[in-house]
């Protein structure tokens, strides 16, 4: 059996006999008591600057009164105590928000302990909070632009709501399925731990690790919907990085014991393209070739690469051999002929 086969059963999120209607509603609770956490503390934040702004505008009122100095210092006064006041309050709430993530976490965690047939610490008991946890995680996926819908007659609305419920909620969102993912990666771990050359455990590893990384790229723009620029900073490219490191590593460990399989090397070659890596991703791709010499995708992302590292003669040649199975990919690959740009790169 290959990792791919093994893959496809144990991959985060894998439906088991231990899950039953009880944790469905388990996932429902969830669900609700997260969502009425974070709309408490959006609505603690949308109080205070509507108040703001009105003691703002109430300022700028005083000043057309004729004995204006006394009502103009009451109103300055009354900004910095609402001010001072929300900026307490926020600093308590951030301290008290992630606390209250967690005890969520663990509180569904104990639900589904009580809830698992598996004896405690065996491997489908690992396995199975893991998958659960992801498949929480994967409910999480997209729900900071569906916090607020308004009704069918104001539709043209409902782009800016979805900003505006993006804008207040995506950290959040993101904060749950990243502590909720670290969780399943824990599971896992301990799974390998106890089962350290079980190829099933890595290969759910590889997959628990891959999960992760995915919160770290701004997928949503590709979708034309609002996306935070927080997800371009380097903090979030580090950690980008560092949750795709790891998946390399597991999948080293994977190639080592099954390395003639097409699918370890793709998910090689896509991990290192993610982290600009090109030449690492050119020899996952010419061992996929090898592998299957007449694949036209991988001959195609293959003559890509060598166009773009500035292998041309690599690359004709892999257009050459394109044309014979896909004359339009070919022609799309020579388009890439001149991708490499000398005035690009460092003359020493």
């Amino acid at each position: 059996m290959q990792i791919s086969e093994i893959s496809a059963d144990s991959t985060p999120g894998s439906n088991t006999s231990a899950f039953s209607g009880q944790i469905e509603m388990q996932y429902t609770f969830f669900l609700e008591k997260f969502l009425s956490i974070t709309r408490y503390y959006a609505l603690f934040q949308s109080v205070f600057f509507l108040i703001l702004v009105l003691e703002v505008l109430g300022f700028f009122c005083f000043l057309s009164l004729p004995s204006q100095s006394f009502f103009m210092a009451s109103s300055l006064a009354i900004i910095f105590l609402t001010a001072f006041a929300y900026f307490v309050l926020r600093f308590y709430f951030q301290a008290k928000k992630p606390e209250q993530f967690l005890g969520l976490k663990q509180e569904f965690s104990d639900a589904l302990e009580s809830s698992i047939a598996f004896e405690k610490n065996s491997p489908n008991y690992h396995v199975s909070i893991a998958n659960a946890l992801h498949k929480l995680a994967s409910y999480l996926q997209g729900k900071e632009y569906s916090y607020y819908t308004l009704p069918q007659n104001f539709s043209t609305m409902q782009s800016l709501i979805s900003k505006l419920s993006a804008y207040l909620h995506w950290e959040d969102v993101q904060k749950m399925k990243e502590i909720l993912l670290l969780s399943s990666i824990e599971k896992h771990v301990s799974l390998v731990k106890t089962s350290p050359t079980d190829l099933e455990a890595h290969a759910s590893l590889a997959g628990a690790y891959l999960a992760l990384s995915t919160i770290y790229k701004p997928h949503a723009q590709s979708q034309g919907l609002w996306v935070s620029s927080e997800y371009f900073s380097e903090k979030m490219k580090k950690k980008f990085q560092q949750v795709a490191y790891r998946a390399v590593e597991e999948f080293k460990i994977l190639q080592d014991y099954a390395s003639e399989d097409p699918w370890i090397h793709a998910q090689l070659a896509s991990l290192y393209h993610d982290l600009e890596r090109p030449q690492e991703e050119i020899l996952e791709y010419e061992t996929m070739m090898k592998l299957a010499p007449q694949e036209p995708k991988v001959l195609y992302r293959l003559g890509v690469l060598y166009f773009q590292q500035g292998h041309t003669s690599k690359g004709l040649r892999i257009y050459e051999k394109l044309k014979k199975i896909s004359f339009a990919q070919a022609e799309e690959l020579i388009s890439f002929y001149d991708a490499y740009s000398i005035l690009e790169q460092e003359i020493p």
